[in-house]
């Protein structure tokens, strides 16, 4: 009897192992799934990353914005890796997870509502006139699927802009005494035009090597002479001691890459930052805003312009300035990231006449054809209705509803009793 106990005790035993091996390997087998899936060559995005990635960066570059539950963006991820991993080195493939606490500024920023949205940013930066921050133009992508298709879209955007053309000595001399801090890259080819590759190294070390092509030619037969040029297509570069290397390598990212990181500039060149790629600020799209006092006598032009103001009515009793209510403003108006300007304008009338440092009557104006993916801008609500209304002189805007405008500025804000 107690041989049977012992027995059946030892069966309950092996089950019950048996039964918790299957489930750790059930708990753990979407851990490793998920490992499997994520792309290795895909940077991940957040918005404390977003603007040094992608803003900030001269190369061009394709962001997903995605969510977890959907099915879309899992058969898009091995396309984008694909075109990451092709294309590494000479443009960046990002993805930003619209359902993580630490993205949804970003995903909001550029008014994402739907899954999966696939945009792509030029080359060269420019400075936002709004925050003094770097920012690149954009564009949604809205071709066919595929990694071909998306590898092309990004491609596109590349061109020879940092890519000078020699054809004879003197203009091969006159390359070498140009911005005597850099080191001098070139390609001696004989393409007509610019590879892929090329362009895209071009720009990856905007301002810290300067790029050129010698194409072949009898005027540039002499430089492939002093050279000594043997075969094409031949990348060497000139040191700044007017010393140069040969590379011997395969012309592919990665190792070319790591050849020239060896020649380049740490940093870009400061003075060239003004040049063709803009003046890159400390802040990206998502940086700090920028609040710009403005007067009734100027609406009419902010109107006339395809941009989008959020504006704060207020009314300052005895000539104060608002300021400690006005700073307050600015720090919650750091969440939502939109174009923001605030009017120190004397109401005159009626329905805006409670306007006041406690309480401030806020509108958006100029919506126009942005309407629709920046209504977020006012509250945290995709979907909030706008009513428009008219201001005195006929200049249209764009008024928040009570529930929403007493919502989003109740953290310090009085509501006006409108």
């Amino acid at each position: 009897m107690q041989r049977h106990a012992g027995s059946l005790l030892l069966l309950l035993l092996l089950a019950a192992a048996s039964s918790s091996a299957a489930s750790n390997d059930a708990d753990t087998k979407p851990q490793q799934d998920q490992q499997q899936q994520q792309p290795n060559d895909v940077v991940l995005l957040t918005t404390d990353t977003f603007a040094d990635v992608i803003e900030r960066q001269p190369v061009p570059a394709m962001v997903m914005f995605m969510i977890p539950d959907c099915k879309a963006c899992h058969a898009l991820t091995p396309d984008l890796q694909k075109v990451a991993a092709n294309l590494k080195g000479i443009a960046t493939v990002g993805m930003v997870n619209c359902a993580s606490v630490p993205s949804v500024r970003t995903c909001r920023a550029f008014g994402v509502h739907e899954f999966p949205r696939l945009l792509v940013f030029k080359t060269g930066t420019k400075t936002n006139p709004y925050t003094g921050g770097a920012m690149k133009d954009f564009e949604k992508h809205e071709g066919p699927p595929g990694a071909r298709a998306l590898a092309a879209a990004i491609a596109d955007k590349l061109d020879d802009k940092q890519i000078s053309r020699i054809t004879s000595s003197s203009q091969h001399e006159a390359f070498l005494q140009q911005q005597p801090k850099l080191a001098k890259v070139l390609l001696f080819t004989d393409k007509n035009a610019s590879t892929v590759l090329y362009m895209g190294l071009s720009w990856s070390y905007a301002r810290r090597l300067a790029f050129a092509e010698v194409r072949s030619s009898e005027e540039g037969a002499a430089l492939l002479e002093q050279y000594a040029v043997a075969k094409l297509p031949t990348l060497l570069v000139v040191k700044t001691d007017g010393k140069h290397e040969v590379y011997s390598g395969p012309l592919k990212a990665v190792p070319l890459k790591a050849f020239l990181d060896s020649h380049a500039l740490r940093e870009p060149l400061p003075e060239a930052a003004a040049g063709r790629g803009g003046a890159a600020g400390s802040d990206g799209m998502l940086g700090e805003v920028v609040l710009h006092p403005l007067e009734a006598g100027n609406m009419t032009d902010i109107e006339s312009r395809d941009e989008m103001w959020l504006l704060a009515f207020y009314r300052a009793a005895d000539g104060a300035g608002c300021s400690a209510e006005l700073q307050q403003l600015q720090t919650l108006l750091q969440e939502v990231q939109g174009i923001v300007q605030y009017g120190s304008i004397t109401q005159q009338r009626q329905a805006l006449s409670r306007a006041s440092c406690s309480s401030m009557v806020l509108s958006l104006l100029s919506l126009r054809s942005r309407a629709a993916s920046c209504s977020w801008c006012c509250c945290h609500t995709a979907r909030v209705r706008l009513q428009r209304e008219t201001l005195q002189g006929g200049v249209g805007h764009w008024t928040m509803p009570r529930p929403c405008r007493a919502g989003f500025f109740s953290r310090y804000l009085t509501s006006p009793s409108t």
